[in-house]
């Protein structure tokens, strides 16, 4: 492993997979991985996180259709991620995340037989949404195996790249007032959601939505401001870059990308702040901080607009879809504890429907993800999931701790936001998508070497305003034994 200025003294450091269980002669040899499985997940990330660049291709080509549905690209994702396991074998993650995967897993079940057998005929239903709002915390814990399969500085450099042909064609449709491209597919089996804002459009790209593009366009502002803070890049560069995904984001006319970016670029300052410090207690609070401010926001914007004289305005300050929201969330949450205790404590199955324009019936979208799933699967279920959201926060502050390189400090700060960010928005895959690139992002080496020796000490790495880092001395795993199979 190579030094680091951020790393723990060699008595400090956490003790690793190999330290207790194999003597430091023997070589764990770690199988590589076919071309075709590396291929097929990378792939497989980009077209799930750039979330509308397959259904575009697909109606450019079959006449506004889209045949291959979402399901079966995560389907062939499962395969490859088996394959993989089983050529592996099962590679350890954080207890956290082990207990809390059980824990949604286990609940889950059980809360579809409860509320099968008091509300009848939903299975169907529960486990549709089941997918759609827990498929990537679900498979997180599976995927450790999938270690190295995607380079950290070659995601880097990719996404770097990636956004300037998806920002300018946001750019494009923003100025020119303009989608460009489809919007829907001939049959109502997929659209773009929310994409026109009175006489403005909201700019979209290659993504579903004016939130999934302004949330990808304030990933990679954080990522170049990283890769600028580790050397990477060039301060010009980064400062183009980062002033390049604020105007994008800007373009997509969504609110809650507004904040959340704000909130994103904070976090990142707050952690770099830490990382020159070698002192991260505090910043560990950071997504406590981000749901408070969410509170505060979701309660006091429209004062906020009133007083700024923005009440009245059109478009992206109106205060009419702020009201319609607030009413939303009213009913919901009286449909949440309005009525028995079970309800509330199991919820009422309540399941999301995408939009009126693609299904028949009356539309269901609860654009709050608390409340979204408080009515779904009752306060037990709530508490669950914010237990899985939490220990990923975890462990994804010790990562970047850890490696201390840029894609995964951006996921840090970003993963920061998401109390903020899903209370007023559906977009928890987003979130989940970036849990998994930094899972697979990690070195055969590193998973072996360390993430397993967190079971008892996870929060070692967290405790630093008494330990500290050090520039002088570094944990050594060469003599571990670790090395490739070639």
């Amino acid at each position: 492993m190579s030094d680091s200025r951020y790393s723990l003294r060699e008595s400090d450091a956490l003790p690793t997979v190999m330290d207790r269980k194999l003597p430091s002669s023997e070589p764990v040899f770690i199988p590589p991985l076919p071309v075709f499985v590396t291929g097929w997940v990378l792939i497989w990330w980009l077209l799930s996180f750039v979330d509308s660049a397959l259904p575009q291709l697909q109606m450019a080509l079959l006449g506004n259709r889209v045949v291959i549905p979402t399901w079966a690209l995560d389907g062939l994702f499962l395969i490859a991620t088996g394959a993989t396991m089983l050529r592996r074998g099962w590679w350890p993650m954080p207890l956290g995340i082990v207990a809390t995967w059980l824990l949604l897993g286990s609940s889950l079940l059980v809360e579809l037989i409860f509320l099968e057998a008091r509300v009848g005929g939903i299975v169907g239903s529960l486990l549709t949404t089941y997918y759609r709002f827990y498929f990537y915390l679900l498979v997180l814990p599976l995927t450790a195996a999938l270690a190295g399969v995607i380079p950290t500085r070659r995601i880097e450099t990719l996404l770097l790249w990636l956004f300037l042909p998806l920002g300018g064609l946001g750019l494009y449709q923003f100025f020119r007032t303009d989608a460009v491209l489809p919007t829907a597919a001939i049959d109502n089996s997929w659209q773009v959601f929310a994409w026109g804002l009175g006489d403005d459009i909201r700019a979209f790209s290659l993504f579903n939505s004016g939130w999934a593009f302004g949330h990808f366009t304030v990933f990679i502002c954080v990522l170049a401001f990283f890769m600028w803070w580790v050397r990477r890049i060039s301060p010009q560069l980064g400062i183009a870059l980062c002033a390049a995904a604020a105007l994008c984001t800007y373009a997509s006319l969504t609110r809650t990308a507004y904040v959340v970016g704000a909130a994103a670029f904070l976090t990142a300052l707050w952690l770099a702040f830490a990382r020159s410090r070698g002192r991260f207690g505090l910043v560990a609070l950071a997504p406590l901080v981000w749901l408070f401010a969410g509170y505060l926001v979701s309660s006091g914007i429209k004062d906020l607009m009133h007083m700024l004289g923005l009440a009245g305005a059109d478009g992206v300050f109106s205060a009419g879809s702020l009201d319609i929201r607030h009413e939303a969330w009213d009913y919901w949450l009286n449909v949440w504890f309005g009525h028995d205790w079970s309800t509330a404590l199991f919820g009422d199955a309540v399941v999301q429907r995408d939009s009126g324009r693609l299904l028949s019936e009356s539309t269901i979208l609860i654009d709050n993800v608390f409340i979204a799933v408080g009515v779904q699967v009752g306060l037990v279920g709530v508490v669950v999931w914010i237990a899985v959201m939490w220990a990923v926060w975890r462990f994804l502050l010790n990562e970047a701790v850890r490696r201390d390189d840029a894609l995964t400090w951006a996921i840090a700060a970003v993963w920061a936001t998401w109390p903020l960010s899903l209370m007023f928005g559906l977009g928890g895959n987003y979130y989940g998508l970036l849990a998994l690139l930094a899972v697979m992002t990690r070195t055969p080496e590193d998973a072996l070497a360390l993430t397993d020796g967190v079971d008892d000490d996870e929060t070692a790495l967290l405790e630093l305003p008494e330990q500290g880092f050090t520039d002088d001395a570094v944990p050594r795993y060469a003599d571990v034994g670790v090395v490739r199979q070639e």
